[in-house]
């Protein structure tokens, strides 16, 4: 029984461990490009996971195609939020400023401008580390080289799928069309997904 129905079975903790010891570590894109997200201190620790698992890498075609094409989107979304950081910070202080204003000359202890001298302040010291942040991000000037690019493409040099035929595609999306309209598992509930990657412009 266990043979013909594994999913029904919990795995023994000596199966687990040989999961761990001898599996094959698949990604997603937003795996590869969350690198561009990820903080300093969280990017090196996962370059360092990754160098241990090297020769248990393997990504789809498909997953290093949408990589290469949605990277610079990536970068340029992690670029303009500095300016959107800015500008939030900007608009809440204009929010607060307003806000308080009616009382400056209306109320006896409420003093508007001594109450947000220090949020004002801590605003000011916001957006300065925000400039300094966004004039050392290289990724912010024209010519670069891109050092996480050239890394992640040496990880996983060699450990790409092979292109699908666009006939084998066609069998595989009538095959899922058929599942999602019978919601046969696994895999049904990630129709709104499709959906919002076709909006995206990702096949």
């Amino acid at each position: 029984m266990r043979d013909l129905f594994p999913g029904y079975y919990e795995p023994s903790s000596d199966e687990i461990d040989d999961i761990w010891r001898k599996g094959i570590f698949v990604f997603d894109t937003n795996m590869l490009l969350n690198i561009y997200r990820y903080s300093a201190e969280t990017r090196e620790s996962f370059f360092e996971v990754l160098g241990c698992l090297e020769n248990r890498l393997w990504i789809p075609h498909q997953v290093a195609l949408e990589y290469h094409n949605r990277r610079m989107v990536v970068m340029s979304e992690q670029v303009k939020a500095y300016d959107a950081v800015i500008k939030i910070l900007d608009n809440a202080q204009n929010i607060l400023k307003k806000g308080l204003e009616i009382y400056k000359k209306r109320h006896t202890f409420i003093d508007p401008d001594r109450l947000t001298q220090n949020v004002f302040d801590a605003m000011d010291k916001a957006r300065s580390d925000v400039r300094k942040a966004k004039k050392s991000d290289p990724y912010t000037k024209r010519a670069y080289a891109d050092p996480l690019h050239e890394k992640i493409g040496r990880l996983f040099d060699g450990k790409v799928g092979k292109e699908t035929s666009q006939a084998k595609l066609r069998e595989w999306y009538q095959e899922a069309e058929y599942r999602f309209q019978h919601r046969i598992p696994p895999g049904y509930h990630d129709e709104r997904l499709n959906e919002s990657k076709k909006d995206e412009g990702i096949s």
